[in-house]
């Protein structure tokens, strides 16, 4: 965990830069630390105003390159509100930098949390703040394995500080978009096998990822899953080897057997090794049978989407069965009688397994009450 020192020796490296940099006319604090100082668990956010003429990405790639070559930062996110363009670094120590660039000529204050460090604002009269409006707690994630990787990283680190400041629902939520991103960078991983192709680390080198990736035993979607909760204590992995995965490789092969992989002996890890090249090793993720079976409660909602929001074009896509070779969608039914099974049909009853309060046990003396 970074300290406050480390927090402020990089804001003071980040307007040292600037200083430098005669393309940069204006900077201020934004966030938490610009008016009510923050804590410290608060990360890094600061805005420049950008000279006239000067392309804002241009700069912000410049400035990319030298907090990735002198501070080992490593690029997380970008996100574009114009006319602001937002760019998310994590440094040593879980340091979170949130960097953004506006054009000289739009630099205002986007919010009541900014406070001006050195140049001037623009002309206008949109220095209030905007009244605040609904929005989305999250931000919409393209389905690109180094965007769900980086907001899944970000959501860990606020999930984190959530819970160190003791805002435990604002944290559940968080952690819960943190699961979701793991998940899908797991399926993205699935329909990647399937397709014969991998997803390889050089794509996300580019935007400053790669030293990340290139690390086998810091694999992209084990971190996230390890940060999410997907391998529960005591229990199987969602994500590991399962059972069919050598017949399904022959069938799709010729016969051919899978190349051999080992699992991590000494911490159970559900990783194989897979080394497609010398100098290539990459890791894999194979679903589980605890993971095949949540994709058949997958074809339950997809079944009900169909029904009641595909409108009159149709489902957008159709599932075939491979035993009959005709097209097909989930059923719920009865295990003993055949019939089809809904919630109504449905009388809930204590199990096996129940724990009963103490009043409700058979052996349970009725106390006299008294008012």
């Amino acid at each position: 965990m970074f300290t406050v020192e480390q927090r402020d020796a990089l804001r003071d490296h980040l307007l040292r830069l600037a200083e430098e940099d005669e393309r940069v006319v204006a900077g201020a604090a934004v966030g938490s630390l610009a008016v009510e100082g923050g804590d410290r668990f608060s990360d890094l956010d600061l805005t420049f105003g950008i000279g006239d003429h000067v392309p804002v990405a241009d700069v912000l790639e410049d400035w990319t390159h030298t907090l990735i070559d002198e501070l080992d930062a490593v690029h997380l996110a970008d996100l574009e509100r114009n006319p602001t363009t937002y760019r998310v670094f994590l440094l040593p120590a879980t340091l979170q930098l949130d960097l953004s660039m506006t054009p000289a000529a739009q630099f205002r204050p986007a919010g009541p949390r900014f406070r001006l460090l050195f140049g001037e604002l623009a002309a206008g009269d949109a220095e209030a703040p905007n009244p605040p409006v609904a929005g989305e707690l999250f931000i919409p994630t393209p389905a690109a394995a180094g965007d769900l990787f980086g907001w899944g990283v970000i959501y860990a680190l606020h999930a984190r500080a959530c819970i160190e400041r003791g805002r435990v629902w604002q944290a559940e939520h968080y952690v819960g978009a943190l699961r979701d991103h793991a998940l899908s960078l797991a399926c993205l991983r699935h329909v990647a096998r399937q397709q014969g192709r991998v997803l390889p680390g050089e794509r996300l080198a580019q935007r400053g990822r790669g030293d990340v990736l290139r690390q086998p035993v810091h694999g992209l979607g084990e971190r996230l899953l390890l940060l999410a909760g997907v391998r529960p204590v005591g229990g199987e992995d969602l994500v590991g080897p399962a059972p069919d995965q050598e017949a399904a490789w022959r069938r799709r092969h010729g016969g051919r057997p899978r190349p051999s992989r080992r699992g991590n002996a000494r911490t159970g890890s559900p990783r194989r090794a897979a080394r497609s090249a010398p100098t290539a090793p990459r890791h894999e993720y194979l679903l589980t049978q605890k993971g095949w079976e949540l994709a058949d409660v997958l074809l339950a909602i997809a079944a009900w989407g169909d029904r009641w929001t595909a409108g009159e074009a149709g489902p957008p896509v159709l599932r075939r069965h491979r035993s009959c070779g005709e097209v097909t969608q989930a059923e719920l039914r009865c295990a003993h009688c055949g019939e089809p099974l809904h919630a109504s049909d449905v009388k809930v009853e204590p199990g096996p397994g129940a724990t009963l309060p103490a009043k409700s046990r058979p052996d349970a003396r009725l106390a006299p009450t008294t008012r």
